[in-house]
């Protein structure tokens, strides 16, 4: 973030020590971001940042004075248009991890989504396409049939930020099928006008809306499935489930766990550096973990001495 090295060499000078250390921890918070213009900072993933800082007011607090101060040194050099701090949330209360679906759960996707005699079998499709893809809910209905190759199998979208504008996506074996029908659905609409067609439509043959598809959609099939429980319902604003964004977690912790390249992960993802790709988004499996700690196990049983010195 070079506008922090800006701002500071400006500003230190001026205040004191303590200042300057508590400006200095408040900006460590963000180093995920370090490598991301200001203008192309995501709004949900520097939420996600504030939310992993320290439970304390306090902690918290320093971080929006640092975002406010930062928002005012860009703003009034045009390097910037909106405050950084609008519309994030910098109260003291503990973060709360974002679930992401389990393998169990995506097979039970999979069987809805092959399934069309069931009430839900569409929201089924495009919630796994999300989770094999990456992209946001957004990114998603907003694709058009020139940003789909069939041939290629092959998506090129997404838009929230410089580094996500026009990502390829590999369309995976588990979605293809899906994605070609809407294809030919949406070009058979409107053949002589195809290229402003959406790959997803409404009823009314228009873009689908992420709120209405939230609403009538994603919530329906979760209750449906039992992948979000009557006591859950009553309270989705204050207890943590599944929701559509679980998807792109989802799709982060399963490239991890797969092996996907970091680099080739940031591109799909559309992010400019892996750190912020694992800290916000790879969700630790518990069993992976104890798999890793079964290796000092089969170590201690195998091996005859420890070395003489630490490694």
């Amino acid at each position: 973030m070079a506008v922090y090295q800006k701002w500071s060499n400006r500003k230190y000078p001026k205040i004191g020590r303590h200042c300057v250390r508590d400006y200095s921890n408040a900006f460590k918070k963000l180093e995920p971001l370090y490598n991301v213009p200001l203008p192309e900072i995501d709004v949900d993933d520097l939420q996600d940042l504030i939310d992993a800082c320290p439970p304390s007011a306090s902690a918290r607090q320093k971080v929006r004075v640092l975002l406010s101060q930062l928002s005012k040194y860009a703003i009034s050099r045009d390097l910037l248009q909106n405050p950084l701090c609008a519309g994030l949330d910098f109260s003291g209360k503990k973060a709360q991890a974002r679930p992401i679906f389990s393998l169990e759960q995506i097979k039970v996707l999979q069987t809805c989504g092959k399934n069309k005699t069931y009430k839900y079998w569409q929201d089924a499709r495009i919630l796994l396409c999300l989770i094999f893809t990456g992209l946001r809910p957004n990114e998603l209905f907003a694709l058009r049939l020139p940003n789909i190759s069939i041939t290629q199998k092959k998506i090129v979208g997404g838009g929230k930020t410089a580094a996500g504008t026009n990502r390829p996506i590999p369309i995976l074996p588990a979605i293809y099928d899906f994605i070609a029908e809407w294809y030919l659905t949406s070009y058979f609409l409107k053949p002589q006008d195809h290229e402003n067609q959406y790959l997803l439509l409404n009823s009314s043959g228009g873009q689908k809306c992420m709120d209405n598809w939230r609403h009538r959609g994603f919530y329906p099939l979760m209750f449906d499935l039992g992948f979000i429980g009557p006591d859950v319902k009553k309270h989705l604003r204050e207890v943590p489930h599944l929701s559509p964004y679980s998807a792109r977690h989802t799709f982060a912790t399963l490239a991890y766990c797969a092996g996907v390249n970091k680099e080739q992960l940031i591109k799909i993802f559309g992010h400019t550096n892996f750190e912020l790709t694992s800290k916000v988004y790879i969700h630790e499996d518990f069993e992976i973990l104890a798999n890793e700690m079964a290796k000092i196990s089969a170590y201690t049983k195998e091996s005859v001495d420890l070395p003489n010195t630490a490694v």
